[in-house]
């Protein structure tokens, strides 16, 4: 099934979610892999690199749910794995980049100009609050002279505002929601909890920073409610992840 920026496809027995690019962006491939067989065989980095990445080195940091940016190089890549949660690549370095997932939300922002090259973030309720797509953003701005309208971006599957509450009183995070989500990504399911469109969130960060419309494509699929496709650790899955590979062809 394909829609608008993403496919959904198998690759033998296991499913998979292709990010589709412009052919401005020739060469470069970037594929979530789903619940499935394969992932249910993976259980530490190495596997990784094993069963998903054996021609190339593999880069595959430590995430910690921060705004940290690595920059992907064969220096960096396993058994070495450094603390970030965003890698930019370029087709240089020569490496593959893996990250994980479980509801935090996968973004891609990548420019043509003057060459091919790509942020690749795992940005969830956190990172969202830390306005970590504005940062990377900055950071493009600064590394790679590209503007807003220069970025083309993919969001997601994520949590869905109708499975990410959290506690009204009592959590900090929760506090600095309130002043930096816009008011239509905050919903009160009650008078104890509070109902966060992260997608949203990160969305308007995207429109903030200069992102043209046509050039942004969002999967809203909730991974909590469709946990029969996703993993979702609100949905109990502690151990295991969502992997997004990407690298140039």
């Amino acid at each position: 099934m394909e829609m608008e920026g993403f496919q959904l496809d198998r690759q033998g027995d296991q499913p998979i979610l292709r990010y589709l690019f412009p052919p401005v962006f020739c060469g470069f491939s970037a594929t979530l892999y789903l619940k499935g067989a394969l992932m249910e065989q993976i259980d530490v980095s190495e596997s990784v690199k094993e069963l998903l990445s054996p021609e190339l080195p593999l880069v595959m940091p430590r995430q910690v749910h921060g705004t940290n940016i690595l920059l992907a190089d064969p220096s960096c890549s396993l058994p070495e794995r450094r603390e970030a949660d965003g890698v930019a690549i370029s087709r240089s370095a020569n490496v593959a980049v893996a990250l994980q997932f479980a509801d935090c939300w996968p973004v891609i922002l990548g420019t043509p100009t003057p060459e091919p090259r790509f942020l690749l973030l795992h940005c969830g309720f956190n990172g969202a609050v830390s306005h970590f797509v504005t940062k990377a953003l900055s950071w493009a701005r600064k590394e790679w002279s590209a503007d807003g309208k220069d970025i083309w971006a993919w969001l997601g599957p994520g949590i869905g505002p109708c499975c990410y509450a959290r506690s009204a009183t009592g959590d900090l995070w929760t506090k600095r929601a309130f002043k930096s989500f816009p008011s239509r990504a905050i919903s009160r399911s009650s008078g104890k909890s509070v109902n966060f469109d992260i997608a949203s969130a990160i969305k308007a960060e995207m429109w903030q920073c200069g992102l043209v419309e046509n050039q942004i494509f969002i999967l809203r699929d909730c991974t909590s409610c469709n946990s029969d496709v996703f993993y979702s650790y609100r949905k109990g899955d502690a151990g295991r992840r969502m992997i997004l590979l990407a690298f140039f062809a």
